[in-house]
């Protein structure tokens, strides 16, 4: 019996991957943040600076870094994303790439 990669199987009955099912659902979060309200408590948490000591080693991976990964793969700078999930129709036109 010979191995077949679960991409190709994926490929094959035309599935996607959980990984990009979930990173589309964040940066659909994304989007809602960037339009709600200032003064929506989501959105104070979201914004707010965290401040106190340094942990030694590497920086835990947060979400704006995840979602900043996500920009790049997509081909768009943090600025850009900020301004075009204001508009709806085009956000939602990038995610679906």
């Amino acid at each position: 019996m010979d191995k077949i990669k679960n991409e190709t199987i994926r490929n094959n009955l035309n599935v996607e991957s959980a990984n990009s099912v979930i990173e589309r659902s964040q940066l659909r979060w994304f989007g809602h943040l960037n339009r709600m309200n200032q003064d929506r408590q989501v959105k104070k948490i979201w914004e707010a600076r965290e401040y106190g000591k340094v942990r030694k080693g590497r920086p835990r991976k947060r979400w704006n870094d995840v979602i900043s990964e996500a920009l790049q793969r997509r081909g768009i700078t943090w600025p850009e994303a900020k301004q075009t999930a204001l508009n709806r129709k085009q956000w939602r036109e990038l995610i679906r790439k």
